[in-house]
């Protein structure tokens, strides 16, 4: 097999519970992605801004509620996968399909 230079993910969402832990329009755009694709999105965010609270207000698909920035509670309810998409050191953005 040929290197690749992204891994390309299909993940069937409709239904599902998505955690998004972060801020700022990385964040956003990754709720955003979720919520199009199905799942109900509880976004953790201590501040959120504009762009999450425009996106919990009209989401594409699957609701987006907004929460607390309070990471233990964005695990604890377990789940079947999860995926870590943040790239820095800051709130850019963690998504996590728990359900």
């Amino acid at each position: 097999m040929a290197p690749l230079a992204r891994l390309p993910v299909f993940l069937a969402l409709d239904g599902r519970r998505a955690v998004v832990a972060g801020n700022g329009a990385a964040a956003a755009w990754k709720a955003e992605l979720v919520s199009a694709a199905g799942a109900a999105v509880d976004v953790y965010a201590e501040h959120p801004c504009e762009e999450l609270r425009a996106l919990a207000a009209d989401p594409p698909r699957g609701a987006v509620a907004l929460h607390g920035n309070v990471a233990a509670r964005a695990h604890e309810r377990g789940g079947e996968v999860r995926v870590s998409l943040t790239h820095t050191h800051t709130t850019a953005g963690a998504v996590a399909i728990v359900g």
